[in-house]
């Protein structure tokens, strides 16, 4: 089911989604989800995004597998699509064509979650307006049901920071199944830390 992942900027929302994924690629023999959820079977994951580079994303994804080289492996898994030496894609979910786009990436990859970041890269409506918002997330539910895929899709918090909720309209919370948000809890840099939300689960306890 959708998750939507949101915080504020810098958080670190684009790495939890990539930490994610290298679990979900080859999870590890006998252990558990950020020690926490077991993983039934590896999925390869698709990253639609507008804000890293191909290098900045390749380094990155380097610099992970060095610190936890159980992770080497899963790398493969982890789909980023290039388009004239890049990596950044935008579009909007309500066009046909984009979505076939998606569609045509998502069979081709075999992957089983799509990941979307940020989301206003990804739409062109009023991102305050509640009908507007939710057909272009309705659509975004539909492609999944037609490939099978899960989506996470990365959001923003609004002005007031974590604790005012994800930006915009709440047409967006209420379309997500799952919600988990990030939130800074000490502002020495040195000794950061990030406090992860469970805020909403529809389905499950």
């Amino acid at each position: 089911e959708a998750l939507l992942l949101y915080g504020p900027s810098g958080i670190g929302k684009s790495l939890m989604t990539v930490n994610l994924a290298l679990y979900l690629a080859k999870p590890p023999q006998n252990a558990l989800l950020w020690g926490l959820f077991k993983v039934p079977k590896a999925a390869k994951t698709l990253f639609i995004q507008s804000e890293n580079g191909w290098y900045s994303t390749q380094n990155r994804l380097q610099l992970m597998a060095k610190v936890r080289p159980e992770f080497e492996e899963a790398l493969g898994s982890l789909l980023f699509p290039k388009l004239r030496n890049d990596c950044r894609f935008v579009g909007d979910l309500l066009d046909r064509n984009f979505q076939n786009h998606l569609q045509e990436l998502i069979f081709s990859t075999g992957a089983g979650m799509l990941v979307l970041d940020p989301l206003i890269s990804y739409h062109s409506k009023n991102e305050n307006d509640n009908a507007e918002m939710r057909k272009s997330l309705d659509s975004l539910t539909a492609l999944c049901e037609e490939t099978g895929v899960t989506v996470l899709v990365v959001h923003h918090a609004g002005k007031g920071g974590t604790m005012g909720g994800a930006r915009g309209a709440s047409a967006i919370t209420d379309w997500a199944a799952n919600i988990l948000s990030l939130e800074r809890t000490d502002t020495d840099q040195d000794s950061l830390t990030i406090k992860v939300k469970h805020e909403k689960s529809r389905n499950f306890q």
